[in-house]
Parts: C-alpha cells; structure tokens; sequence
C-alpha cells in the first residue's frame, strides 16, 4: 500500500526523473570559494554582486564534479537557508546547496534562488572540515579566508548517550548533560549524584593538559584548566581546585593532603576593623 505522504526519497526520484523541477536535483554538494562577512572579499565585486550587508553570510560556491569555472572563481552565490542560528563555513568546506523560491516570487511564480544547508563533516571536526580541490592544491598554501588559522590542537568533545552538544570551533562550547554511570573513561562530573540529573556546562577555551597526542581523540571538559567555565548543577560533585589554599581567615590550614571537599565555616573575625585580607596575613 502505498503512503500518502510525499517522501524526500520519492520527490527526488520523481526530480531526477523529469516529472519535476524540470529534471534539475532538489540538492547538490559544492565547495565554498568564498563568503560575504565584510565589503573585503576573496573575489572581487562579491560585496556587491552578493547584496551588501543584505547578503551577510552568502557564499559563492562551485558545484563538486562540474567543470563550470575551474579555475576562475565562481559567480555562483547561495544564501544561508536558517537566519536565526548561523553557523558560516570557511573557504574550502563542501556544503549542502538547495535551489529554492526567491524574493521575486511574486514577479515570477518560478523564480529561484541558491541556499546553503549545512557544512559537510568530512573529517567529522569541529575545528574544521576544509576539503580543497587537489587539482588546484599546492603544498602549504590552503585558503581558509582572511583570518581563519587552522590549529591541531582543538578537540571534539566526548559526549554521553543523550547529550546535545554545541561546539564552536576553538573549544568553545555548551553541554546540556546529565549524571551516568560510573565507566572507563569517566566524565567529571558523575562521582555522585542520582543517574539521570541534568547538568550544563558552558565553557570556553579547552584545556591541553593531559590529552592524548592522537588529534583525533575527544575529550571532557577539565573545570580545573579549561580557560572559563559554568557549570550549573543539579546534585552533582564537581572536582574543583582553590585558587588559593591559604585559608588563615577561615580558620583552616591546608597541607599537601589537602582535600578539596573540605567543608569551610563562615569566618569569624576577631575585630570588625581587620580585612580577610589582613587575617589572611596578605601584603597589600
């Protein structure tokens, strides 16, 4: 029995297959030669061509396989299909183009215009999934744009089974987790609190203390080295470590056995007139 519903499958069929669309395919993979962030461009007149700052984030691209400007750039431009969250590829990366209905519809039932979908993972990276043409390659000259710097060093993160993760591609990101078994390796976040608690964490700037020398190795966040963090939690124990151990004004001394758990009083200060500074015996 046959359902009523169209299928992306069937309506791409019935594309290739000139019962619509006038035979053209409903997607196509390209590669990115350049993109619209500023009036300055790889190409020239791209400012222009590509609707000034209307055209933020428009790409020009040339089709993967099609012969049609190798070696000039293209004049083919696409736009960004989602405005609300952007993520913008960089030069080289292969992207998912959509031929869909333009601002001139209204002139002309069919007119069309180029959108792009999504960056190809072809080295499944979060850092950056450049793919250049090898034909046009030479040794040590790889155009990712104007200020993009590749780096070896950024990592995917290690997620758990039902995370959402959002990562930037300097290790940047947003985790929306929750507590999970104990395992090898362990996240650290899990050494207490009922499986199945929430936790998110924001962090900024990952950590290459400790990491495996393969590139291709993810990894946890570090609330100990990451560059900043937040951490909001929901009976979890997050190991973190003082900033500083002097803790006179507290009333606590810590030695080299010293447990990060420790719970601290509220200091009592034997005069209203000496700082926590000065109880804790600090210069100024």
């Amino acid at each position: 029995m046959s359902s009523l519903y169209p299928s992306l499958q069937g309506t791409i069929s019935n594309i290739s297959s000139g019962k619509g669309n006038k035979g053209q395919s409903l997607f196509f993979f390209a590669r990115v030669n350049d993109i619209l962030l500023s009036p300055t461009t790889n190409t020239e007149n791209f400012f222009q061509d590509g609707g000034g700052w209307a055209g933020l984030g428009s790409i020009k691209f040339t089709p993967i396989g099609n012969t049609v400007d190798k070696g000039t750039p293209s004049k083919l431009i696409a736009k960004p299909l989602f405005n609300n969250i952007s993520k913008y590829p960089i030069l080289n990366e292969l992207v998912l183009i959509l031929n869909a209905p333009s601002y001139g519809l209204n002139e002309d039932p069919q007119a069309k215009t180029f959108y792009y979908l999504t960056t190809v993972g072809i080295w499944n990276s979060v850092h950056h999934n450049a793919f250049p043409d090898i034909s046009r390659y030479k040794e040590g000259e790889l155009n990712f744009g104007h200020t993009f710097t590749e780096k070896e060093d950024v990592r995917n993160l290690l997620a758990e089974e039902g995370d959402v993760l959002l990562e930037g591609r300097w290790g940047n990101s947003i985790r929306f987790s929750s507590t999970t078994k104990q395992k090898q390796p362990n996240n650290p976040w899990s050494s207490q609190g009922d499986i199945g608690m929430p936790i998110t964490i924001i962090r900024n700037n990952q950590s290459n203390v400790d990491i495996n020398s393969d590139p291709w190795v993810p990894v946890y966040e570090d609330p100990n080295n990451d560059g900043s963090s937040i951490y909001l939690c929901a009976g979890q124990d997050i190991p973190l470590e003082y900033a500083s151990k002097n803790l006179q004004s507290f009333g606590k001394t810590v030695g080299s056995a010293f447990n990060p758990s420790l719970q601290i009083p509220d200091p009592k200060f034997p005069s209203p007139d000496i700082s926590p500074k000065q109880a804790d015996n600090l210069k100024a």
